[in-house]
């Protein structure tokens, strides 16, 4: 119980974030979101409960499949503000 209630509270404190980083993306587009760390995994409780709230309090929020490379998409964004 005091786990899932973690788990739970964890997985609302990011979708905040989410939500709060939602608002420098304008109009109706879904923005995709990239996760990374060991917590995240595809079977990861947190991870399912991160979707969860997500679905429910940012819809616009698309997690994305798949690892994702940190550095090299974070070059790959500079470069499209260049």
């Amino acid at each position: 119980a005091v786990a899932q209630r973690a788990v739970a509270e964890a997985a609302a404190e990011l979708a905040r974030l989410v939500d709060v980083l939602a608002r420098h993306f304008p109009g109706t587009e879904p923005i995709p979101l990239a996760i990374a760390g060991g917590l995240l995994r595809p079977t990861s409780p947190l991870l399912v409960a991160l979707r969860a709230a997500l679905t429910a309090d940012v819809p616009r929020a698309r997690l994305r499949d798949g690892p994702v490379d940190a550095p090299v998409e974070a070059v790959r964004l500079a470069a499209q503000l260049i």
